[in-house]
C-alpha cells in the first residue's frame, strides 16, 4: 500500500486541464472530481502498486508517492 501525496496549489490539473498522472496510472487511482483547493490531499490506497507513473510523469513535481508498509 501506498501514500500519495498531490500539493494541489501547483498542480495543473485545474490550472491547464493536464490530467498525465490521471492517464499514467495503471491503476486508475488518481481522480480529480473535487473542486479545487490550495493545500495537499493524500490518497492512501492498497491498490497502488508503487509504480510512481504519476510522480515521474508530472511536470511541476507535485506528487510525492510514499510507501505505508
Amino acid at each position: 500500500m501506498a501514500k500519495i501525496i498531490i500539493h494541489l496549489g501547483q498542480c495543473l490539473h485545474f490550472q491547464k486541464g493536464c490530467s498525465r498522472c490521471i492517464d499514467e496510472c495503471p491503476m486508475k487511482l488518481l481522480k480529480f472530481d473535487f473542486p479545487p483547493q490550495n493545500g495537499d490531499i493524500t490518497i492512501e490506497d492498497e491498490m497502488c502498486i508503487e509504480c510512481r507513473n504519476c510522480e515521474v510523469t508530472c511536470s511541476p513535481k507535485v506528487i510525492k508517492v510514499e510507501s505505508t508498509e
